[in-house]
């Protein structure tokens, strides 16, 4: 069950998807609130007519989905978190909705009622927090196994095709014998420091704090080397260079140097010959990935 819960997912809360999941489950809710009125008692114990209550009702559904969604994320979700993102991460999210929403309309009922003597027990408060479970659950669990499904099998499909791409390029290069040698040379923060590197050797380089790590393939080895320099820098230096790319915060990689790929529901990770840690791409990077690896000049096969 843990290990379930741990299993990546994608973050998927833009404010475009969350404006339009709001606004669309506020107006369903509209109906479904409208349709039960008759059969309970509120049509006969609220100040309002009974289209207002739906009406108002799915408005504060939509706008407590928005709260937990969207706005409580953007001000207390770090990026970090969005991209290790697991499915527990979600059903939080989801629950979260759900107590809200129950909150909220408790609260409009008592405010809209005629006599809301009988809404202060603890029962009543009970039946409307399981009516929004029982018919949020299914609903919202439904959306997030459709999404871990489909978007786990377009990312591995992608894998698949992106590590072809690779297998093809590296052949290409294995052909050509040793390619002639492309020295960058830059100045790091440090006095008198220079920062020289082979960038058809270059495998990626990682930013450690106020330092980066290049990592070059030597031969059979891989050779790390330190340097003091933000990584925006060396980015900037290199933006022209085919192949070059940001796949994360924290990472710049040469895209030909990568051995293979590896995907699943949330991200891809990178695997360079020689190294035992892989490269995340993070979500918010995976097109601009793909992208590049097409733009390597190479036809799939398939």
């Amino acid at each position: 069950m843990f290990a379930f819960l741990k299993k990546p997912y994608p973050y998927l809360f833009t404010l475009k998807r969350n404006l339009l999941i709001a606004g669309g489950v506020g107006i369903l809710s509209m109906f479904l609130n409208y349709s039960r009125l008759f059969h309970s008692l509120f049509y006969h114990n609220t100040i309002i007519p009974s289209i207002y209550v739906a009406i108002l009702s799915g408005l504060i559904i939509g706008s407590s989905l928005f709260l937990v969604i969207h706005i409580i994320p953007h001000f207390f979700v770090s990026n970090h978190r969005k991209d290790n993102w697991s499915i527990g991460n979600e059903l939080i999210v989801l629950l979260g909705v759900l107590i809200t929403i129950s909150v909220f309309n408790y609260l409009f009922f008592l405010f809209i009622s005629k006599d809301n003597t009988q809404l202060h027990s603890i029962a009543f408060f009970l039946k409307l927090v399981g009516y929004v479970i029982s018919t949020g659950t299914v609903f919202f669990s439904t959306v997030l196994w459709i999404n871990y499904t489909v978007i786990l099998k377009r990312n591995l499909r992608q894998v698949t095709i992106n590590n072809e791409l690779l297998e093809e390029k590296l052949a290409i290069n294995e052909t050509q014998n040793e390619t002639k040698e492309n020295i960058i040379e830059l100045n790091s923060t440090l006095k008198n420091e220079v920062i020289r590197f082979d960038i058809n050797k270059l495998q990626f380089i990682k930013s450690d704090g106020n330092y980066i790590e290049i990592y070059i393939k030597n031969q059979d080895k891989t050779e790390v080397k330190l340097f003091r320099a933000p990584l925006q820098l060396i980015e900037e230096k290199l933006q022209d260079i085919p192949g070059i790319i940001r796949t994360h915060r924290s990472y710049l990689v040469n895209i030909p140097s990568i051995s293979k790929t590896e995907g699943n529901a949330r991200n891809y990770q990178l695997h360079f010959d020689g190294i035992e840690n892989s490269v995340p791409v993070s979500r918010s990077r995976f097109s601009v990935f793909n992208e590049a690896v097409h733009s390597l000049g190479l036809t799939f096969k398939g």
